[in-house]
C-alpha cells in the first residue's frame, strides 16, 4: 500500500528530532535513509547483472543517490540463482540492469530467457535496461528486438539514469 507522502516524510526524518531533516544526509548512518530506501524498494526490487566490480559499485552508488538499493550478480548463473530466490521469496525483481558481455554468456541470452521461459514468467513484465559499453546499431536494435525496455551506454550518467527511471515510473 503506497502512501504518496511517505517518501517525503521518510526523507525529512518524519519530523522527529530534526537531525536529518533536509540535511541531504542520504548515507547508511541516517536511519531515515535506510527506512526510505527500504520502503522505496519494497515494491520495486532491483537486480544489476554486471561482471565488472567497478561498474557494480558505480551503479550501486548512483542508485543509492536516488534512494534505491539493488542486488548484484556477476554472471548469468548467479543472476538465475538470484532471480529464482526472489521468486521463492515472493518478491520478484521489477527492474533488471543487464550488461551484454558476461563471463558465461550474453545479456541477450538472459533477456530472451526472461521474456520466453515459462519458469520465469513472473519476469515478463519486469523492466529490463541493457547497459553496456557497446553502442553499435547491431547490439542496440538486437536488444530492443528481444524486448528490452531501455538501453544505456556506459559510463551511465546520474542525470541520464534519473531521467530514465523517472520515465519508467521507478522514481
Amino acid at each position: 500500500m503506497w502512501d504518496d507522502d511517505l517518501p517525503s516524510k521518510l526523507k525529512s526524518g518524519c519530523g522527529l528530532g530534526g537531525n536529518y531533516k533536509e540535511s541531504g544526509d542520504f548515507s547508511l548512518t541516517n536511519p531515515f535513509y535506510i527506512l526510505y530506501s527500504t520502503y522505496m524498494n519494497s515494491e520495486k526490487p532491483i537486480l544489476i547483472v554486471e561482471d565488472e566490480t567497478i561498474q557494480q559499485n558505480y551503479m550501486l552508488t548512483l542508485l543509492k543517490r536516488l534512494g534505491l538499493t539493488a542486488d548484484v550478480a556477476g554472471t548469468i548463473h548467479e543472476a538465475m540463482a538470484k532471480l529464482d530466490s526472489a521468486l521463492t521469496r515472493g518478491s520478484p525483481y521489477k527492474l533488471i540492469f543487464l550488461d551484454i558481455m558476461l563471463p558465461d554468456g550474453t545479456g541477450h541470452d538472459l533477456l530472451v530467457r526472461l521474456r520466453n521461459e515459462s519458469s520465469l514468467s513472473e519476469y515478463r513484465d519486469a523492466k529490463v535496461i541493457m547497459f553496456t559499453a557497446m553502442d553499435d546499431l547491431k547490439h542496440i536494435s538486437g536488444s530492443f528486438a528481444e524486448e528490452c525496455d531501455a538501453y544505456l551506454t556506459k559510463p551511465v550518467s546520474e542525470s541520464k539514469l534519473k531521467e530514465l527511471l523517472t520515465k519508467e515510473h521507478i522514481l
